[in-house]
């Protein structure tokens, strides 16, 4: 999988920023992770996916315990 880093700013609202900074430190301190941990590519990969699949399924409403894989399943991919 190649990861290409889009050079374009794109304008977005400082309540979306203000909301997803405060979802990261709630990510480190609930699950005991260090901060530097969202500048991860798989991390940020991750995040990506769930926003896209956020965005192709924007009629419906999905709750993200519905997208996330149980860890067993995760247990039986091979990469």
């Amino acid at each position: 999988m190649i990861f290409i880093q889009l050079q374009k700013k794109i304008n977005i609202p400082k309540r979306i920023r203000l909301s997803v900074a405060q979802a990261c430190a709630e990510f480190s301190e609930l699950d005991d992770r260090a901060f530097e941990a969202m500048k991860g590519n798989g991390f940020q990969n991750l995040a990506q996916v769930l926003f896209d699949a956020g965005r192709s399924c924007n009629n419906s409403s999905i709750q993200v315990q519905d997208i996330l894989p149980h860890p067993t399943t995760v247990r039986q991919i091979k990469f």
